[in-house]
């Protein structure tokens, strides 16, 4: 029986490839719930942890999921640049409440 062609190239190419997303729809997509990042956090690779949400955002918007391969540059210099500020915050917290630490028992 011959196979029936759904799609065309096009069609096919788009279908196989995560989304490209606009700025705003990056804004939106990657715009993670804390349930989610606390999801991320408990994976100890940071590799791990941005490619479960890259994942998780092409997952949202095409209700598939992509070998990381296909991952647009973009998007993870986008979602990487998400867990830096996260783990300089946290880097932050920890340092004031090390100094508050060694201060009051000083």
């Amino acid at each position: 029986m011959p196979r029936m062609n759904v799609l065309n190239t096009v069609e096919r190419e788009a279908f196989d490839w995560p989304p490209v997303f606009n700025s705003l729809q990056r804004k939106q997509y990657f715009d993670f719930p804390s349930k989610l990042r606390r999801i991320a956090e408990d994976l100890r690779d940071p590799t791990y942890r941005l490619g479960f949400l890259l994942c998780a955002s092409y997952f949202k918007a095409a209700k598939r999921f992509f070998s990381p391969r296909a991952f647009h540059p973009r998007d993870v210099e986008y979602v990487a640049r998400q867990l830096e500020r996260q783990q300089a915050a946290l880097l932050t917290i920890i340092l004031a409440l090390c100094n508050v630490d060694t201060d009051y028992g000083g």
